[in-house]
């Protein structure tokens, strides 16, 4: 009894030293951070239209590298991306952006940033083969596989200073370039209509032209045919004259003499 006494009284510091370290190496949830502050280093204010704000930051992210993954013209809404790759972790930034009108002529516009590093690991595939009372292993290829090691948001206030601050930069470019498609459109869009309107044209003159040509064939078909009916094509003998026939003698008429 002793000796489990004195066994317990040294495993005791042991155990509750145990319990400590697990407590200290358990992470704290990230939902402690979050207070939910009136404005946040994700938010700026443009001095421009949604539409245009959208562009610009589609021009700017473009423009460093990044690949649109979806976008909604519709909400001024995008997802961008844009990797690097270092020995076997692949580094991916993501960028959400959204353009909202701020009830009037300017827009409210919200970028926010994911960063995450994916580690590429290769794995050797054996299989055992018997020899006598011997198991060889014999190398049958490698499988690769890639696993997320971290990510997270970027929070660095000067990150979006510099990244809102090239937008606005931008602004009156997307302007100029917003006003050029304008006009190519509605240029495209005359072009459309002239087309129409000169095959419509052209297909009432060939219609018109047909229907005239439909109503003289019978015109003229009717008049030789009259033509051709006012002379006969043969008269009776008895009725034939010419111009040096004398008229026959009246026979069965005596003539008297005084």
């Amino acid at each position: 009894m002793a000796r489990l006494f004195s066994i317990a009284k040294v495993m005791a510091p042991i155990i509750l030293s145990a319990v400590m370290i697990g407590a200290c190496s358990t992470p704290q949830s990230i939902y402690k951070d979050e207070n939910f502050s009136g404005k946040g280093p994700f938010e700026h204010h443009f001095d421009a239209t949604p539409d245009v704000t959208f562009t610009a930051m589609k021009n700017v992210i473009l423009r460093q590298g990044y690949t649109i993954e979806q976008q909604s013209g519709s909400e001024f809404a995008f997802v961008a991306s844009k990797q690097r790759q270092k020995d076997n972790v692949n580094a991916v930034l993501t960028i959400s952006a959204v353009a909202s009108n701020d009830g009037g002529n300017g827009t409210n516009g919200w970028m926010a940033v994911q960063e995450a590093d994916f580690v590429m690991s290769e794995r050797k595939d054996t299989s055992s083969v018997s020899l006598l009372f011997l198991t060889v292993p014999i190398p049958t290829g490698s499988t690769k596989t890639v696993n997320k090691e971290r990510g997270e948001t970027v929070v660095d206030p000067a990150f979006y200073t510099n990244l809102f601050g090239a937008v606005d930069k931008e602004i009156p470019e997307a302007r100029k370039e917003m006003a050029a498609e304008q006009l190519a459109s509605q240029k495209r869009m005359q072009d459309a209509a002239e087309n129409k309107l000169r095959a419509e044209t052209q297909a009432k003159a060939i219609l018109n032209k047909e229907t005239a040509d439909g109503m003289t064939k019978p015109a003229k078909a009717d008049a030789a045919n009259t033509g051709k009916a006012s002379v006969p094509a043969s008269a009776p003998a008895s009725t034939q004259t010419t111009g040096n026939q004398t008229q026959p003698p009246v026979t069965g008429l005596t003539s008297s003499h005084p």
